[in-house]
C-alpha cells in the first residue's frame, strides 16, 4: 500500500464521486483513470458498477460473439457505447447513462416536475440530458426553472423529482442533504 497525501478539496471531490458509503477512493480513482476494478466481478458483485452498465453490457455480450463479449472489461465496442456525452459529467460518466448534477448522479428516465402559476411542467432525462416537455435540452435544474419563470431561479428548490423505479416524488433539494 501506497500513501498519496491530497489536499482538502480533493478529498471532497473524491467524496462525491463516490457511489455509496462501500465505494472505496480507490475504486472511485481507477474509475476516474479509466482502469478496469481489480477484481471485475466482484465489482460487479458488490454493486460498484451501475446497473445502467451491466445492462449496457449485457446488451453488448447479447449482440454477438464477435469480440464483444468481453463487455466493460476490454472491448472496445462497449467502450464506444458507454462513452461520455459532451456535458454530462466527465469521465466517470462513460459508467452510466444519464447526467450529474452537482455531486448527484439522475439516470436516464429521472422524471421531474414543478407547479408554476397554476400550471404543471414537466421533464426527464434522456439521452444524457435534461429534456423538457417542450422538447427542448436544458443545462441544469436551473436553467430549465429560469425558462419557465423567465428569471432567475433555484431550480433545485424548484422542481421536484422521482427516480426511475422510486414511486416517490420528492422536492429536488432533498437530494443534496
Amino acid at each position: 500500500m501506497v500513501q498519496i497525501d491530497i489536499d482538502f478539496e480533493v478529498f471532497k471531490a473524491l467524496t462525491g464521486l463516490r457511489m455509496s458509503e462501500s465505494d472505496s477512493y480507490n475504486a472511485v480513482i481507477r474509475r476516474l483513470l479509466d482502469l478496469p476494478h481489480a477484481n471485475a466481478l466482484s465489482a460487479l458483485l458488490d454493486g460498484h458498477i451501475p446497473n445502467a452498465v451491466v445492462g449496457s453490457v449485457n446488451a453488448l455480450a447479447n449482440a454477438g460473439t464477435q469480440g464483444q463479449r468481453r463487455g466493460l472489461f476490454g472491448s472496445s465496442a462497449s467502450k464506444n457505447a458507454l462513452a461520455p456525452k459532451e456535458g454530462s459529467g466527465g469521465l466517470l460518466a462513460k459508467y452510466m447513462e444519464g447526467v450529474w448534477y452537482g455531486n448527484i448522479h439522475f439516470p436516464e428516465g429521472t422524471k421531474f416536475r414543478a407547479t408554476y402559476k397554476g400550471q404543471t411542467y414537466t421533464a426527464e432525462i434522456m439521452q444524457g440530458q435534461w429534456v423538457g416537455a417542450d422538447g427542448k435540452a436544458r443545462r441544469s435544474p436551473s436553467d430549465a426553472a429560469s425558462a419557465i419563470s423567465n428569471t432567475n431561479v433555484n431550480g433545485w428548490r424548484f422542481w421536484h423529482v422521482q427516480m426511475p423505479g422510486d414511486p416517490t416524488w420528492r422536492k429536488l433539494d432533498e437530494l443534496k442533504q
